[in-house]
């Protein structure tokens, strides 16, 4: 199956989880960091599409954790989807899981389940868009054109891992066209894909950054 192969399918079967290697997003994050080291200081970053715990933590997540301190982060959140893989649509709670410091500087950790799924759509995530100064995942991209009308619409700071096709969105266009984003400092095409079973399948598709943050790299 070629690279757009992958895509066609997971729009379809709706079933478009893409995890992103660790390396990717160290090299990609470091570019802003780079760029200022107090990018992430003191800022509330929020990553949407994110797990915490299971045998495939999402690299984010387990970044953003190892990098609290040096970042300076004030908060960290990260909520994921949770559904029955090739089930029969029962319910199943979602996570949210979240870094604060405590009076003293400690770093706490906190995790719980969700009322609903986690679908980042869903209005029980609305307070996290509101708190976070920062979005930062890769979302499934069957709903990608939602998460971006979610974080233009609040103003806020984003790094998005998107399709190549995604140029086409028209929400997309108009945000590069209109120079409140552009491309990231790399492209990406490993990824792992989960499947219906849990197992993860090595994948590769041509994937960039979309972000309205500074870096100096060029492309």
């Amino acid at each position: 199956m070629g690279k757009t192969g992958h895509l066609m399918k997971s729009k379809v079967a709706k079933f478009d989880e893409f995890y992103t290697p660790r390396e990717s997003v160290e090299k990609e994050i470091g570019a802003y960091v780079a760029a200022d080291p107090d990018v992430f200081r003191g800022k509330v970053v929020y990553l949407p599409a994110d797990r915490s715990t299971g045998n495939y933590p999402s690299a984010f997540w387990e970044y953003f954790k190892e990098n609290f301190a040096s970042l300076g982060l004030r908060k960290l959140v990260a909520t994921c989807y949770k559904s029955v893989p090739g089930g029969d649509g029962d319910h199943e709670h979602g996570e949210r899981a979240t870094l604060t410091r405590s009076a003293d500087g400690a770093v706490v950790e906190t995790f719980m389940l969700l009322d609903g799924d986690g679908d980042f759509r869903s209005y029980e995530q609305h307070s996290d868009f509101l708190e976070a100064d920062v979005v930062v995942t890769n979302p499934p991209f069957s709903r990608l054109k939602d998460l971006l009308e979610i974080v233009t619409l609040l103003d806020k700071e984003f790094l998005l891992v998107v399709p190549l096709t995604s140029i086409n969105y028209r929400r997309t266009f108009q945000l590069i066209w209109e120079k409140r984003a552009w491309f990231g400092t790399t492209e990406l095409r490993k990824f792992l894909q989960r499947n219906e079973d849990g197992t993860l399948t090595p994948v590769d598709i041509t994937t960039l950054w979309l972000t309205n943050m500074y870096h100096q790299a060029e492309r």
